[in-house]
């Protein structure tokens, strides 16, 4: 172990891209991630409203959409057809149809209809926009029904009453402050680590057979030689792992509720579920292009399965198959839920036993690399 250990450590000291993999390169990634999205929540959203009516109340919701930090309203269409040539061109994300008598029909008590038509081909952006125009034409309602019913009834406490007769308190168990930073980077960031991984290990194996090494560095044995060979990969990408939850639950503002050892474990198994699977795929054909090509099918379109940007209740049967056979997705069950609460380790152990089911895949590594010592 020791020696294959020390020749590693030689090999990644002369070959700049086994080194850029462990160190600059995560970093800068990381970095660039985190600069993106530290804005932490969507502001000035554009979007466009329809005014048939052109009253002093549709004056009045526009101004209200205008009050909101996320909204924007930056162009007023004389008709659908324009708006729809904007949301086409992607210069809005959304438009607002207020109707004809819609002032009038609103005092007259016929409950007119507000149409909002938003580009659904942004998922989280279209969320946001949907989320504020409720609440917001929300609360406009309700100052209209106020007023309406104070004109009415005539007292205070019952016009209060009629005009928002169910109060809802909407609680949220994770990032209750809707930061986008927190939802999104959390998931991001492990998504590109995992990527490191992968490839970085591949790159490695491919780099020994190349060099023609592999009977120096499994010369005390194939175990001994693998340990060796993948510790500093290990060591290294742990590193990494536990750097972004200082940086996420110490530099930044949130605490994290749950076990910190309990992640890195998990965080420790998750590295070793995707060394042994990308191992997996050289030793099937000890051919490096063909064994990053599929590390990289693999791992990168890993964010788009892991459960956190589209839901896994939603996603087709082949979406669940995958979401299940990548490691980071039960990694990132974990976090979220130890980040999130002070959680029983069985509420746990299921996503902990996900990772384990991949570490048998070493030992089809360990048969494979022994046929060729």
């Amino acid at each position: 172990m020791i020696n294959a250990l020390k020749l590693e450590l030689k090999e990644i000291k002369n070959s700049f891209y086994l080194f850029s993999l462990l160190t600059w390169i995560p970093l800068l990634n990381f970095l660039v991630i985190i600069m993106i999205f530290h804005g932490g929540t969507a502001q000035n959203l554009a979007i466009s409203i329809v005014d048939y009516d052109q009253s002093a109340l549709s004056r009045k919701i526009i101004q209200d959409i205008n009050s909101t930090s996320t909204l924007r309203v930056k162009y007023i269409h004389p008709n659908v057809k324009e708006a729809a040539k904007d949301i086409s061109a992607n210069n809005i994300y959304a438009t607002l149809v207020i109707p004809n008598h819609f002032q009038q029909d609103v005092l007259l008590d016929k409950n007119p209809k507000l149409t909002a038509f938003i580009n659904a081909q942004y998922l989280l952006i279209a969320k946001m926009v949907k989320s504020t125009l409720s609440s917001t034409l929300r609360e406009s309602s309700v100052k209209i029904d106020f007023l309406n019913a104070l004109k009415n009834k005539g007292a205070v406490f019952q016009s209060k009453s009629l005009s928002s007769p169910i109060n809802i308190q909407v609680t949220a168990f994770y990032n209750t402050s809707k930061n986008y930073f927190l939802f999104l980077v959390s998931a991001i960031i492990p998504s590109i680590w995992q990527i490191f991984i992968a490839i970085a290990i591949v790159a490695s194996i491919s780099h020994t057979f190349k060099q023609k090494k592999e009977k120096e560095f499994f010369k005390d044995g194939v175990i001994k030689g693998l340990i060796g060979k993948t510790l500093p990969y290990t060591l290294v990408y742990l590193a990494w792992g536990i750097v972004f939850l200082l940086y996420m639950y110490g530099y930044e503002s949130w605490v994290f509720k749950g076990s910190i050892p309990l992640t890195i474990l998990a965080m420790f198994l998750t590295i070793l579920a995707y060394q042994a699977i990308s191992l997996s795929f050289f030793c099937i054909s000890f051919h490096p292009l063909r064994a990053l090509s599929m590390t990289a099918l693999y791992t990168a379109p890993a964010l788009a399965f892991v459960g956190i940007t589209f839901p896994t209740e939603s996603m087709s049967g082949f979406a669940v198959f995958w979401h299940n056979i990548l490691p980071i997705s039960h990694y990132l069950k974990i976090q979220i839920l130890e980040s999130s609460r002070e959680i029983d380790f069985l509420l746990v152990w299921p996503m902990f036993k996900s990772l384990l089911y991949f570490l048998p895949m070493w030992l089809f590594v360990i048969y494979k690399l022994r046929k060729i010592k």
